[in-house]
């Protein structure tokens, strides 16, 4: 299995780029950090986003917004202008979530935003508990 659960905060940003066939993908890269002190380290990890979960992102992050992103982790390369292989993480995002501060939701007269792009379960698909339970 592969599957990456990363939570840090947007480095910039997101953009959006239409696609053939109209699919949207929002790009954007994480800082992920961990560790204190001396031994503290980050890690920038570029996630992108499609469709739906790019319009989520587009219409509730930027840059500073603390994220928690699933998805699988591919190791992808470019060769810089010195002609040398650069590798990265980029993470094509299953489910995003917002974390919003205090600041976020008093600043916002509106109701407040969803936290995930995790679709809620329907009613249909709720099952049906009996109130006699045996224990």
């Amino acid at each position: 299995m592969n599957k990456r659960i990363i939570s840090g905060n947007l480095t910039k940003d997101p953009e959006l780029r239409n696609i053939a066939d109209g699919k949207r993908v929002a790009n954007f890269t994480v800082a992920v950090s961990t560790g204190f002190g001396e031994r503290k380290t980050t890690e920038f990890v570029h996630v992108a986003a499609w469709n739906g979960n790019a319009d989520f992102v587009m219409r509730f992050a930027k840059k500073g917004t603390k994220v928690m992103v699933c998805g699988p982790n591919f190791l992808k390369s470019y060769k810089n202008r010195d002609g040398a292989d650069v590798y990265y993480n980029e993470i094509p995002a299953d489910e995003v979530e917002i974390h919003f501060d205090k600041r976020d939701s008093l600043e916002s007269n509106n109701s407040p935003a969803p936290t995930s792009t995790k679709p809620a379960p329907s009613p249909e698909h709720e099952e049906q508990y009996d109130d006699d339970l045996p224990f």
